[in-house]
């Protein structure tokens, strides 16, 4: 449960970065500029880009600029270009928070190699005396690898609930996966789990982005209020788009045993 009598209300939000593809330099004005007015307390970004001495970081950079806690952690480490130049680079995951961050850690998950590797992420955060863990994953994109998606889902809740010491937990990412497909029937093989997505804010089908609030079913509430599509028009300043996803942002209610 809750420890104090409060009711706090975060917004949080999900974008795949699209590490260094097209304009990087513009895309990265354009996240920063549409982020700021947004005033997100959690951001789960996937495919961040960073070179190999991390001077150049997408997630860093945007933690700079909106005064936010980050932890980041590499990933699919390849030769990409930037700006025509080929080089050395990571496509990872962060987690920015205006929360302090307690730890963080990189977990690996079941992979294919003609995907490369695919990590989650893991990190406490606390509000006063609250514990909140958040999950931030990036699932593998390879078309028919349905079972593949499921078996690194599975590793994840599995984790969660395994180690559980926390009031609750906020599970997002790209599940590369649609909400209506089978992948969600997951959650049902851990019946202590009550998990809510955030309304996707695409079509059904189409969005592969997603956000969870799940807690034991004998817990305090955690119920999302609202969600939206965010970084969805081409930013003014920058005349082009923050990424080929579009980001899902909700807002979540984190309730006292009692309410």
């Amino acid at each position: 449960m809750l420890h104090d009598a409060t009711v706090s209300r975060l917004s949080v939000l999900t974008l795949n970065t699209w590490n260094c593809q097209g304009d990087y330099r513009k895309r990265l004005s354009a996240m920063t500029n549409g982020l700021a007015p947004l005033g997100p307390d959690i951001v789960l970004l996937q495919e961040v880009y960073s070179n190999r001495d991390g001077s150049d970081n997408t997630a860093r950079h945007l933690a700079r600029e909106l005064d936010i806690n980050c932890a980041y952690h590499p990933a699919r480490t390849k030769t990409r270009k930037l700006d025509g130049t080929p080089m050395l680079c990571s496509s990872g995951l962060a987690i920015l928070s205006r929360y302090p961050i307690i730890w963080s850690e990189r977990y690996v998950l079941p992979c294919d190699p003609r995907d490369g590797e695919r990590i989650a992420q893991f990190a406490e955060i606390r509000i006063d005396r609250t514990r909140l863990l958040l999950v931030n994953l990036h699932l593998s994109h390879l078309d028919f690898a349905d079972n593949l998606r499921r078996r690194q889902l599975n590793c994840i809740i599995s984790r969660m609930t395994n180690a559980w010491d926390h009031d609750h937990i906020l599970l997002g990412g790209d599940f590369n996966a649609a909400a209506d497909t089978a992948l969600f029937e997951t959650f049902a093989d851990y019946p202590r789990l009550a998990a809510t997505r955030a309304t996707s804010p695409a079509p059904i089908g189409l969005g592969v982005d997603h956000l969870f609030a799940v807690r034991r079913r004998d817990a305090a509430p955690l119920l999302i209020s609202a969600a939206s599509a965010t970084l969805d028009e081409a930013d003014e300043d920058a005349g082009i788009l923050a990424s080929d996803h579009l980001g899902v942002q909700a807002w979540i209610t984190l309730g006292t045993a009692g309410s």
